[in-house]
């Protein structure tokens, strides 16, 4: 079988691996949802339920068998947020697919269509499953777009704060054309080496520096957040693993700064002025 036999190659230059998809956008080959429409798409097609048969037919016992693949995480799906509660409710909703499969992996595209919160909903009936995001990129090329930090921002800190608990980019680094001519990476790298970060680049630093590996993100509160002088107010906290306590600050609004205070538990305070297109992050002990 393929999927093994890719892993034991590896393994022979001491080459490791932690986790691996089923099928990239396995939906994706026969329908897009950003457009209603049919189109055909360079990937193996699987719904929710050949999904579920192939994890606990072939894949999943294949794969646990085998000494270089037995402890990789397996995750379903590998596709887009608005086929989140039905691959999971019958991949996982099976008693023999659920013991093999670690988790669920989601595209951002299309995003908008779904609601974040379906992703607590999904925890809450699979508590022990995890979800990653294993792919976003923006395009067209548009270099030095602060829009294309702004939408990182607005679209990653709805889904941390819905169980949501890691994110891929597909594109670290790029050549100025976009690779293929249609996606900006978050670092552009030229001819004579020199290298320009774009502004994703800070949007993802805001988040990844701070709320490091194995921290937990824990429930803030938004007082007067639906009025609307504030409603393009977003933010995210955590805590790390050296008890830090991180909160992360994204005003998105095109000309107001915020003046907001932060409380925490104990009652301490602090004033910030949140100037208009700009990311904050806070960290204290």
């Amino acid at each position: 079988m393929d999927f093994r036999r890719f892993f034991e190659e590896y393994a022979k230059n001491n080459i490791t691996f932690w986790g691996v998809t089923m099928q990239n956008e396995p939906t994706t080959a026969l329908e897009d949802p950003g457009h209603n429409e049919t189109r055909y798409f360079e990937a193996m097609f699987f719904n929710s339920t050949m999904e579920r048969d192939f994890a606990k037919g072939m894949w999943g016992p294949l794969l646990r068998a085998t000494p270089t693949t037995r402890n990789l995480k397996l995750m379903m799906m590998d596709d887009n947020r608005v086929n989140a509660e039905e691959f999971a409710d019958t991949v996982y909703g099976d008693s023999e697919a659920n013991h093999y499969v670690d988790g669920m992996a989601v595209h951002w595209y299309y995003d908008g269509k779904t609601a974040p919160e379906v992703f607590t909903q999904i925890h809450e009936k699979y508590p022990n499953k995890f979800i990653m995001y294993t792919e976003a990129c923006q395009n067209p090329p548009t270099f030095g777009a602060w829009k294309n930090a702004n939408d990182y921002m607005q679209y990653i800190i709805p889904i941390l704060n819905n169980w949501v608990n890691a994110w891929t980019d597909w594109n670290m680094v790029l050549d100025p054309s976009g690779g293929n001519g249609t996606q900006i990476a978050t670092i552009l790298v030229n001819s004579t080496e020199e290298f320009e970060k774009q502004p994703m680049f800070y949007a993802q630093g805001h988040l990844s520096k701070w709320i490091v590996p194995n921290s937990v993100i824990v429930g803030l509160n938004i007082n007067d957040q639906k009025a609307y002088s504030y409603q393009n107010l977003q933010a995210v906290a955590a805590l790390t693993p050296n008890n830090q306590k991180v909160l992360v600050l994204n005003n998105r609004d095109n000309s107001m700064s915020y003046s907001v205070s932060i409380v925490n538990e104990q009652g301490n305070w602090v004033n910030l002025n949140l100037e208009a297109n700009s990311f904050t992050t806070i960290v204290y002990n």
